[in-house]
């Protein structure tokens, strides 16, 4: 495989790419506004938790469009529209089939090229992919720019000794939120080791105190432009990290009625909360992946949770001791709302 920079583009591939820019130019616009609204919203009514976080997460996802923005803009007038800082490829295998997210998934195996070299403006590898079994994933060939948020039209020549096919995955259209939070020495997963790190899923659920210490996602079932309620959602969450020796895990959790304490169904309650979902275990890894579905219905009963309350996903880890950033990258069958709380929020 070989990856050269610049490259020339049919009338098909230019009028793809123009149809791209318009699609890219609309949701930076949307962005915009969408970040404009919620903190003027948020400003009028300074109590409304829901409102804060929503303009948080609006200014956000637009620092992050307008910081590629304006990458861009300076390659452009520098003269380097097109160029990359560096090039690389790399070839991967899905461990897991039948995902309606199309592309690579969580879990992937690395086909041998992990270590590679990225060129200035070229770079070429060799690799020996096996025969397909059965319950293999796919193959997919990544070409990729060192520098993230860099733009530009590039080459990719690939040469096999055997008879295969090559086709581009779209790019996904489905709703995929990516999230970045910390761990702090604070944090800890549901039981520490000093219990056996274990949970009894037959027993109620009883967290570590310092275990709404970590950061949360704050998951709503309602439409993020109408509101409307949203019965059921599948998500595929991936959380992946660099700490060398993390062992994480995930669990999504609701709140239930909270009748005699003066706690928010905005915030994970320390008392009353519900176990929807969870890893089996932590798990020693750089990235793990969970799969749920929620149901606005879970667990509607009298002294139970509401239709309406929130759920969080919250990611841990098992040692306390350990602290780090990680990245969650959450998708979603339908639009729905999901925001992250910040340590504020957090403190009951």
């Amino acid at each position: 495989m070989a990856v050269n920079e610049d490259g020339m583009l049919d009338a098909a591939a230019e009028a793809k790419l123009d149809a791209k820019k318009a699609k890219k130019q609309a949701k930076y616009e949307k962005a915009r506004d969408r970040k404009v609204a919620t903190q003027a919203a948020a400003d009028e009514d300074e109590k409304d938790e829901e409102a804060k976080a929503a303009a948080k997460d609006a200014a956000r996802i637009f620092k992050e469009l307008d910081d590629a923005k304006k990458l861009k803009e300076q390659k452009e007038a520098d003269g380097e529209e097109g160029a990359f800082s560096s090039l690389g490829v790399h070839v991967v295998r899905n461990t897991r089939v039948g995902s309606w997210i199309p592309g690579v998934l969580s879990g992937y195996v690395d086909l041998g090229l992990a270590d590679i070299a990225y060129g200035d403006d070229q770079v070429f590898a060799a690799i020996e992919v096996e025969e397909t079994k059965e319950g293999d994933g796919e193959v997919f060939i990544v070409p990729s720019t060192f520098t993230p948020g860099e733009e530009g039209v590039f080459t990719l020549s690939v040469m096999s000794t055997a008879e295969v096919s090559l086709e581009e995955v779209e790019e996904f259209e489905g709703n995929m939120l990516k999230l970045k939070g910390d761990w702090s020495s604070s944090n800890q997963g549901p039981r520490g080791k000093k219990n056996g790190g274990k949970e009894d899923a037959d027993k109620k659920f009883k967290p570590e105190k310092t275990w709404n210490k970590n950061p949360q996602f704050r998951v709503w079932l309602k439409d993020p432009e109408t509101s409307a309620v949203v019965d059921t959602v599948g998500l595929a969450i991936t959380l992946s990290s660099p700490i060398d020796g993390a062992e994480m895990g995930i669990h999504v959790m609701r709140n239930t009625f909270c009748q005699f304490y003066n706690e928010k169904v905005e915030v994970l309650a320390d008392r009353y909360q519900k176990c929807v979902g969870r890893t089996d275990s932590h798990e020693l890894a750089n990235e793990i992946a969970f799969d749920i579905t929620l149901e606005d219905a879970f667990e509607v009963k009298k002294n139970g949770c509401e239709n309406g309350f929130p759920f969080f996903i919250v990611p841990s880890l098992l040692d306390k001791k350990m602290a780090g950033p990680f990245a969650l990258t959450i998708y979603s069958d339908k639009a729905i709302v999901i925001q992250m709380l910040d340590d504020e929020a957090r403190k009951l």
